[in-house]
């Protein structure tokens, strides 16, 4: 593992870390076995986009490189959080299942926006934290919510404010180095959803680099979790996708692959 080069993808919501994460992935792979970009690069990066598009939100999932692989500091509490709701695993990945499945916070159980007749209390997984901690506080022996989260702030509340927050800061990022999933016989390691200070620390202490994307056009409206690197300004590398198009990052990724490997 410690011959494998890092490289973490952070940016606000909406700005494609998936996207340039899994784009970036195909072509340092296509740098490594080719040597260098040649006339066949252009139709190989269409296709490369037409993947994403096929498979919409799982893309992600179905990235096949022999040199480049991808991972997410997330990986582990997705999996963690799906075993605990009795899902599978693929839905903590899918962008409509994060947003449109709500979780029951008194009894865990799951149901589907678009099935529900009425309007529905969604809260954050930061405001949940502070209702727990508000009633462990108050030491009452009941507890009733009656409240909904969606998947993603689910696996926000238990990766950040259960576990980092109450354990260990780093705890996700210990768990790389002895998780019985890890690869680590590839040339290049992308994580594709930096999100906080300590994710780019490690990636940087290990000779990495920090690429940040952007998508001004799809911008969303970004968490607690996604302003933690609002003021972080460790990055190597910037991309910008034009928004649908997504040829406009060819040649900035094309740069960053040769500059990486030469190095």
């Amino acid at each position: 593992m410690k011959d494998t080069l890092y490289i973490g993808i952070r940016g606000h919501r909406g700005s494609g870390r998936p996207t340039v994460s899994y784009l970036l992935a195909h072509t340092i792979d296509y740098l490594i076995e080719h040597g260098s970009f040649d006339e066949n690069f252009d139709a190989s990066f269409d296709s490369f986009i037409s993947n994403i598009k096929t498979y919409h939100n799982d893309f992600i999932l179905r990235t096949n490189c022999s040199n480049v692989y991808l991972e997410s500091f997330s990986d582990l509490p997705r999996l963690m959080c799906a075993m605990i709701l009795n899902i599978d695993s693929d839905m903590m990945y899918n962008e409509y299942s994060k947003d449109n499945i709500l979780v029951n916070i008194d009894d865990l159980t799951i149901v589907d926006r678009g099935d529900i007749d009425c309007v529905v209390n969604t809260i954050t997984a930061e405001d949940l934290f502070n209702l727990k901690m508000k009633h462990i506080r108050s030491k009452a022996s009941d507890y009733h919510c009656d409240c909904y989260i969606t998947l993603r702030e689910f696996c926000t509340y238990y990766s950040i404010y259960c576990m980092q927050t109450m354990m260990c800061n780093d705890l996700w990022i210990r768990t790389l180095e002895n998780s019985f999933f890890t690869k680590d016989d590839v040339r290049v390691k992308i994580f594709y959803d930096v999100k906080l200070p300590q994710e780019v620390s490690y990636i940087k202490n290990n000779g990495g680099y920090i690429v940040c994307a952007n998508r001004p056009k799809h911008k969303k409206r970004d968490t607690s979790v996604s302003n933690h690197l609002a003021n972080d300004k460790r990055i190597d590398f910037k991309v910008t996708i034009d928004g649908d198009d997504m040829l406009s990052c060819k040649e900035v990724l094309k740069a960053i692959a040769m500059e990486i490997l030469k190095k």
